[in-house]
């Protein structure tokens, strides 16, 4: 069974650690309350329509606090954006993928070092949603990586589109 969590008890983060070699490769780690046994880590990928958004998790990140509250390590990560470039918007696939690959590995290579958990899941909000089921599905040989540590346990969305035609044709129409 899980512990009983104390709301009012603090949540440890650990903020900035590199998962990989690009500048943009940082992740933030939030941790279950304290007394909440560890389920495991969500590698989380943050909304913003593929264009914005920041990996720091604040109050306000209802789903990535709720699955801390259930006992999950949420490895918050800053991926390739679609406007990454100055002055340019340039496809960010399958490079953002590929962010979600490594953030992988790095939380499976870190399981004892910063008390992951053993299981590992993919998970994002809104376009992370998207990114999240997109990096679950796709083989990470497509982005270059090999290994069965970029495997993940599963997946979970909140509010992740996933007919991006239908929703190309919502928005011009309004």
């Amino acid at each position: 069974g899980v512990a009983p969590v104390d709301a009012d008890a603090p949540q440890a983060s650990i903020t900035d650690l590199a998962y990989g070699p690009l500048s943009r490769q940082r992740l933030d780690l939030l941790y279950p309350p304290e007394g909440t046994p560890v389920r495991g880590t969500v590698v989380w990928a943050h909304g913003g329509g593929w264009v914005g958004g920041t990996n720091t998790i604040s109050e306000a990140d209802l789903g990535p606090q709720w699955l801390a509250d259930q006992g999950w390590v949420i490895a918050s990560v800053e991926y390739d954006l679609s406007t990454a470039l100055p002055g340019a918007v340039h496809s960010s696939f399958p490079s953002a993928v590929a962010d979600m690959h490594r953030a992988v590995r790095w939380v499976r290579r870190n399981q004892l070092t910063y008390g992951l958990g053993t299981k590992v899941v993919l998970g994002g909000g809104s376009a992370g949603g998207h990114l999240a089921l997109l990096a679950g599905l796709m083989h990470p040989r497509r982005t270059g990586l090999r290994g069965r540590d970029v495997v993940v346990d599963g997946i979970v969305g909140f509010a992740s589109p996933t007919n991006l035609q239908r929703m190309y044709i919502e928005t011009r129409l309004t």
